[in-house]
């Protein structure tokens, strides 16, 4: 199941036939794609103005000219010969920010929410919808943690008509450790993986211990929803955390719920907010305080507003003095990384298992006998949980980074089925013959995104996995 990184193409040509479609019924289809979950890759796929004049939009209707989903809107291509007749113009995409465990919970037939519930502007805590009509369900969903086993179960009791969830690895981005200390200049906050994991952990608790600064309390902000975000983040700290120097720290778990993660309990006076942007707001708002947030969405936060108070921490790999070098380890700005990066180990048919490991580590588990084989892909969370070192030993690039999926039923789609296979296969690139070409290079580049490179075992057709 295992796999060599190729190149992008390798992506491409395993969707080659993502776009070929049988005859259906002459019915025209729904005039919008409703999704939504999460909230790291919205900028890609549907812009920036949903932070226009504030960040304060959560629902987009309609994806920016050269967002992802602004150029599948606005492709005209044509249509397979009986598909349907009327125009060929793709239908609007509407997206709803929910936070990753939100949209898993829509997709799944969490009885607790539901597509047609509102989508609230930011700074509601509570999102159990994305603003579709009533009776409406949701299209596809945005998820930046992969399906567990217990989500893959509850999708074929709740939802069976609809046979199985499938699951396609969309983009990557950049997670950063985020601060507010106005007695620390910008870009002079350089932490060691060993002091990553001692803030998290409440180990290390005054801004004196991480350098030559006044004595302050730390506040661990961290995300109080389900979050892909998290995912990523405490994939990170329980792979490098028990081997850290020169002080290791056990007992983080990977999960999508933060307070899950940490070794013991959430460090004292720490404070939980929702959402991507309730993290930055939060730490804006509070001296001293120490979070996590995607680059992305945090980077365009400052932009429209430079006198937030917002810094990117630095990371190096330990403290000191490097021996292979004689240098001090070189640090690692979030907000320098490469435009793509090398998925790693992609299997299909497998989902992360309710237990973790006994290091807190994620454990892939196979499903047994899929409805739709082939159909769910999984970047192994191994494979990106931390950078690999350079012949000086220094990590060879920026460490923390997210991988995010596209999500969506397998059957029960209607007179959408077209347009929903174009839409996942749009962050592949060209598909078939001309039919679609998302040019997702240039999406977002500079923004804190990953293009995903790397082989998908195959042959994988999003024909055979998404119908009518």
């Amino acid at each position: 199941m295992q796999s060599r990184v190729k190149n992008r193409s390798s992506l491409a040509a395993a969707l080659a036939a993502a776009m070929l479609v049988p005859a259906i019924s002459s019915a025209a289809p729904s005039t919008t794609l409703y999704g939504g979950g999460a909230s790291l890759p919205a900028t890609a796929y549907v812009g920036s103005s949903w932070f226009t004049p504030s960040p304060a939009l959560r629902l987009s209707t309609a994806g920016d000219a050269g967002s992802l989903f602004g150029q599948y809107t606005a492709s005209t291509t044509a249509l397979p010969i009986g598909f349907f007749t009327g125009t060929t113009t793709r239908p609007a995409v509407s997206y709803c920010q929910t936070g990753s465990g939100t949209g898993k919970k829509v997709l799944i037939g969490d009885p607790t929410v539901s597509a047609s519930n509102a989508c609230p502007d930011a700074g509601t805590s509570s999102v159990t919808g994305f603003g579709a009509p009533s009776g409406v369900q949701a299209s596809y969903v945005g998820s930046d943690s992969p399906l567990s086993a217990s989500e893959f179960s509850a999708f074929l009791t709740n939802k069976p008509a609809r046979v199985q969830p499938v699951q396609f690895p969309a983009i990557g981005a950049v997670i950063a450790v985020i601060y507010n200390n106005p007695s620390v200049q910008a870009a002079s906050l350089a932490l060691s993986e060993s002091k990553i994991c001692r803030i998290f952990s409440g180990d290390i608790t005054d801004w004196r211990q991480l350098g030559p600064f006044p004595s302050k309390p730390i506040k661990v902000v961290y995300r109080s929803d389900g979050s892909g975000t998290s995912f990523a983040f405490s994939n990170h700290l329980s792979k490098v955390c028990p081997t850290a120097s020169p002080v290791a720290v056990t007992g983080f778990k990977t999960n999508q719920t933060f307070s899950s993660a940490f070794p013991v309990a959430a460090p004292t006076g720490s404070i939980a907010s929702p959402q991507n942007g309730g993290v930055t707001t939060t730490v804006s708002n509070t001296d001293g305080a120490i979070g996590y947030a995607d680059v992305a969405d945090t980077s365009e936060r400052i932009r429209l507003n430079p006198s937030i108070s917002l810094k990117f921490a630095s990371i190096v790999l330990k403290d000191g003095i490097n021996p292979a070098t004689g240098k001090a380890f070189i640090r690692r700005n979030p907000l320098v990384h490469p435009a793509t990066f090398n998925l790693g180990n992609v299997v299909t048919d497998k989902v992360i298992a309710s237990s973790l490991d006994a290091n807190g580590r994620p454990v892939m588990q196979d499903i047994v006998a899929p409805p739709r084989p082939g159909c769910v892909l999984l970047a192994d969370p191994d494979s990106y949980a931390t950078s690999p070192l350079s012949a000086s030993g220094d990590y060879a690039s920026y460490p923390i980074v997210a991988v995010s999926y596209l999500l969506a039923n397998a059957a029960g789609n209607g007179q959408n089925t077209f347009n929903l296979r174009a839409l996942l296969a749009a962050p592949y690139g060209k598909a078939a013959a001309g039919s679609y070409s998302a040019g997702t290079t240039t999406i977002g580049a500079g923004k804190g995104y990953l293009f995903l490179t790397g082989q998908i075992p195959g042959p994988l057709k999003i024909s055979q996995c998404v119908r009518v």
